[in-house]
C-alpha cells in the first residue's frame, strides 16, 4: 500500500507561516464545537494518551533522544 504523503521537517518560523496562510489541515470549526465531556472522552479513548497516569510514570528525555525507544523501555 502506497503512502499518501511524505514525511516532512519543518521550523516553528514555516510552521506558523503555513498556519498563517490557512494551509493547516486543522477543522477548528469541529473542535469550537466540541464540548468538555467530548474532548475528555477522546483523550480517554487514545491509546498513547497518559492523561491520568500516575506521575511517577512519567519520564523527562533529555533533547536530542529517540522518544519511541526511551518510552517502549520505561
Amino acid at each position: 500500500m502506497a503512502k499518501k504523503e511524505s514525511i516532512v521537517r519543518l521550523t516553528l518560523d514555516q510552521i506558523r507561516d503555513r498556519v498563517a496562510r490557512g494551509e493547516d489541515q486543522t477543522d477548528w470549526a469541529a473542535v469550537d464545537r466540541k464540548t468538555q465531556a467530548e474532548l475528555e472522552s477522546d483523550i480517554a479513548s487514545d491509546p498513547d494518551s497518559e492523561a491520568g497516569a500516575p506521575v511517577g510514570t512519567w519520564v523527562r528525555v533529555p533533547p536530542g533522544f529517540d522518544v519511541r525507544v526511551v518510552k517502549k523501555s520505561a
